[in-house]
């Protein structure tokens, strides 16, 4: 436990002095408030421009926005923005400690390297939760000034979702990365799994299973064209993800010469 602790601390500080992790923070943050403005202001900009010589004739019919449609473009930018943040800057939290003798050095202070990988899991998913509460926390409030209803049926499940797809893809990338001996092999390794997962997320009889289906629940659920246990499968795989992963990465991380 000591050990631990120490090296929680030292991943705190990491997260501090890295840009990275503030640039993570930064595009949570971001999204959580571009999302509800989208909403808001993208009918009356389109509006503006069919106002334009160059768009007569051409007639949009929008629906008035409302929270849900603030929810589908949060849901839609951590989807896809989000993921990829996610998966870029962790595809090289334990390659790049191996590539310039960091982890050699730490596991010489007599560390085990299975507490140095679960301080790198711990570390990696709290920093990925307190981006997304902050996100959520901009995001609810900024919905509920600009359409007076933040919260919709089903609105605490429909965010719990979304954050266990982000954790997935967080613990996803860590796993590419204990994998991997350099950032350049942890990256290709990262979207390989991920462009592995979206090609058998389209068999049918793996699909109702596989994380990636996360990314619609959320907004299926809101607007009740599913039922929240519908979502149950794919998100007890990614639950299991999180250990199944780490003891995956510690099976090849037992065996490497640092």
């Amino acid at each position: 436990m000591k050990h631990l602790l120490s090296l929680l601390r030292k991943e705190a500080l990491e997260t501090i002095r890295d840009p990275k992790h503030l640039v993570l923070f930064g595009i949570l943050a971001f999204f959580g408030m571009l999302s509800p403005l989208t909403a808001k202001l993208l009918p009356d900009l389109i509006r503006m421009m069919s106002d334009q010589p160059s768009m007569a004739g051409i007639v949009f019919q929008l629906p008035e926005p409302d929270a849900l449609t603030a929810y589908e473009q949060l849901f839609k930018n951590l989807s896809q923005m989000g993921m990829l943040a996610v998966l870029l800057i962790f595809m090289g939290a334990v390659s790049q400690e191996k590539a310039d003798g960091s982890a050699a050095l730490i596991l010489t202070k007599g560390v085990s390297r299975g507490m140095f990988l679960l301080a790198k899991w711990i570390a990696a998913i709290l920093n990925v939760t307190i981006g997304f509460l902050v996100a959520s926390g901009i995001f609810l409030g900024y919905t509920q000034w600009l359409f007076g209803n933040a919260f919709l049926p089903q609105t605490p499940y429909a965010l719990l979702l979304v954050w266990i797809s982000l954790v997935f893809y967080t613990v996803l990338a860590l796993l590419a990365s204990t994998l991997s001996r350099t950032t350049g092999m942890s990256a290709l390794s990262a979207f390989g799994l991920l462009a592995l997962l979206l090609v058998a997320g389209t068999v049918p009889a793996i699909g109702a299973w596989s994380p990636v289906a996360l990314a619609d629940m959320p907004l299926r659920i809101l607007k009740d064209l599913s039922e929240p246990d519908e979502a149950y499968r794919p998100l007890f795989i990614s639950l299991c993800a999180v250990p199944v992963f780490w003891i995956i990465g510690l099976l090849r991380f037992s065996k490497e010469e640092l």
